[in-house]
């Protein structure tokens, strides 16, 4: 049985606030630009769309205005290509008939609306969710895996571009920094997927987090991880970055990992959201040299993260037989779209964190194949997060926007069954 725990920091608050800048103010901006793109672009890498006898991956794309696309499945064999259109608001699908396992799709834009496009999985006793990854990277992070008994978790590495790239990948677990059987170096063919099954080296691990290098930013990580119970979450990497949002981190108590990549230590800051407002500095730690961490993450709570050099994050939650993985969002924005928040029978909950001081008033609309509904406000205390049910049916996005810079995620459940859960992708 997994045990949760909360790490000790044995160097005191004193060292640590001696190394990261005086905490900020609720609501304080960044202290630098994100390293990446914080808002949607015209195309969108999406490793984990997968198919076969038992379960089906909608790519679900929000559309706010109009938008002309294309989705090219890169199968094994051939490469598929749909075109996805859609003259108003609403959602569009591409729904290309493959049975093989998982096919990567790149997403593109020809015209109108930027990509916010997301991967759901249903069907066979499973619900996954992952978000279409908006850039290229040399470090990724993905998280979080584990090979207890009954656990399986699989690397995925795709390569959209039209060359061969190379990879190193670096293992980090409970144990600290580990060597994987032959991950110093992988070759990923061009327009391809390969799947990485952790081997008999790293097993009887209880979490793992998985650092992707490539110098030349051609390969996108994801990673599958199946519980005990069959369930199946799935998530797309990310690059590291100083401050990490998770607006939703699945509804139940769960587990934040912490991983610094680099040869020199990182002081970081962890604050906790809740319905009835935050506590600012809940957890100060030092990472150490190539070095990871996990914390536990209360139920129903959302994470603001500040480092003061970059690194990964990543939350993994379980409920029952439910398991859902997500990677966190860079920085704060004034429109969020959620992608895919429809698909399956449960629950559905968007959450929306507001780190300002001031009560913000947020305007969401429902997308789905038949269109959009009117804006509906909703007004979410000053530093704190709120978790709204949604009454949602079919292949949906959510719109949200505000006056003023906030995050938002959302999460589907089912009693006693599957769970996923994803962050949003901002709009602007």
């Amino acid at each position: 049985m997994r045990q949760a725990f909360v790490i000790l920091v044995s160097l005191g608050l004193a060292a640590v606030a001696a190394v990261l800048p005086p905490p900020p103010e609720v609501g304080s901006p960044p202290p630098v630009a994100p390293v990446y793109p914080g808002t949607a672009t015209s195309i969108g890498y999406c490793p984990t769309w997968t198919a076969d006898d038992e379960v089906r991956s909608d790519l679900v794309l929000g559309v706010l205005t109009e938008l002309d696309a294309t989705a090219s499945f890169q199968a094994s064999d051939e490469t598929l290509v749909e075109r996805v259109r859609r003259s108003g608001p609403g959602t569009a699908t591409a729904v290309p008939g493959l049975a093989q396992g998982y096919v990567p799709v790149l997403a593109e834009a020809r015209a109108g609306d930027p990509i916010a496009a997301g991967v759901v999985t249903t069907g066979g006793g499973i619900a996954a969710a992952s978000g279409c990854a908006r850039w290229s990277a040399s470090r990724w992070t993905v998280g979080i895996g584990g090979t207890l008994e009954g656990e399986s978790s699989t690397l995925l590495l795709h390569n959209p571009t039209v060359q061969a790239a190379t990879v190193s990948v670096s293992v980090f677990s409970e144990q600290g920094i580990e060597v994987g059987e032959g991950f110093g170096s992988i070759t990923v063919p061009p327009a391809s997927l390969i799947e990485l099954e952790i081997g008999s080296d790293l097993r009887l691990r209880d979490r793992i987090v998985f650092v992707v290098d490539d110098p030349v930013g051609a390969v996108v990580p994801a990673l599958d991880h199946r519980n005990g119970s069959g369930d199946r979450g799935v998530t797309t990497g990310v690059p590291e970055a100083i401050e990490w949002y998770f607006p939703a981190t699945g509804g139940v108590e769960a587990e934040l990992a912490l991983v610094n990549a680099e040869s020199f230590e990182v002081a970081v800051e962890v604050d906790v959201y809740r319905t009835d407002g935050v506590e600012i500095g809940a957890e100060q730690l030092i990472l150490g040299a190539r070095d990871v961490q996990f914390l536990v993450v209360p139920a129903d709570a959302a994470l603001r993260i500040r480092a003061d050099e970059p690194v990964g994050a990543a939350v993994r939650a379980e409920a029952g037989a439910g398991l859902g993985l997500t990677m966190g969002v860079e920085s704060e924005a004034v429109a969020w779209m959620l992608p895919g928040i429809g698909r399956d029978d449960g629950e559905r909950t968007m959450s929306i964190l507001n780190t300002s001081p001031e009560d913000l008033p947020v305007t969401y609309r429902i997308l789905g194949p038949g269109g959009a509904t009117s804006g509906r406000t909703i007004t979410v205390p000053g530093g704190s997060v709120l978790h709204q049910t949604l009454e949602i049916s079919a292949a949906a996005a959510v719109y949200l926007e505000a006056a003023s810079p906030f995050t938002a995620g959302w999460r589907s459940s089912v009693p006693d069954g599957p769970l996923m859960v994803d962050q949003g992708i901002p709009r602007g």
